[in-house]
């Protein structure tokens, strides 16, 4: 990872946890990746970046994070590393609730659900490599339009920071829910949407 990547994942992170510690009762734990720590590596391998801790339960987030918005979509990614046969963030986040995805250009996240991300069908959209980072190991995944994201309700919250003096502030909310509960970040906390 090059420094620059590093600095853009380090600053979404920021965004997200701005939008959460709205909620003044919620405790926000960040995960560091140390390899050599193993039981922290594989919780964040399982887990996401942060744990959120709300009155109503404890949600493992992950948080991606592009400079700019300037395809359309999002990167599902499928495999870490194709040549090595790693599979991606989309398989090995098995203890994950939410995916908050940040552009940092555009001041805009997507939320998803991220059990409905992982029932969502990619077949439709052909699998890529990874070109926007330089990086030794060969990234794979799907790049997904983010209309056919929120058409399927996968992306559940869509949050905007208008300047860099204003508090991120949510501008979409899903409210269709097709049989099944679905939980967004609202207010700094999950709840159940109805129909």
């Amino acid at each position: 990872m090059t420094d620059d990547t590093d600095n853009t994942g380090k600053l979404g992170v920021r965004l997200v946890v701005e939008y959460l510690s709205q909620d003044k009762n919620a405790q926000i734990e960040l995960v560091d990746f140390d390899p050599n720590q193993e039981f922290e590596s594989q919780f964040q391998l399982r887990c996401g970046d942060v744990r959120l801790t709300t009155k109503r339960g404890i949600y493992n987030i992950e948080i991606k994070t592009e400079c700019s918005d300037k395809f359309g979509n999002l990167f599902i990614e499928t495999w870490s590393d194709r040549r090595n046969k790693r599979r991606g963030w989309l398989y090995n986040l098995t203890e994950c609730h939410g995916l908050f995805y940040v552009f940092l250009k555009q001041r805009i996240t997507y939320v998803m659900n991220f059990e409905k991300l992982r029932h969502f069908d990619l077949t439709p959209y052909d699998e890529k490599p990874q070109m926007m980072h330089p990086q030794d190991n060969e990234t794979w995944g799907h790049p997904v339009p983010i209309e056919d994201l929120l058409a399927a309700g996968v992306i559940v919250l869509v949050i905007k920071k208008t300047s860099p003096e204003d508090a991120p502030v949510p501008v979409f909310e899903s409210t269709h829910n097709h049989g099944d509960p679905k939980y967004t970040p609202r207010d700094c906390s999950w709840r159940k949407l109805d129909d």
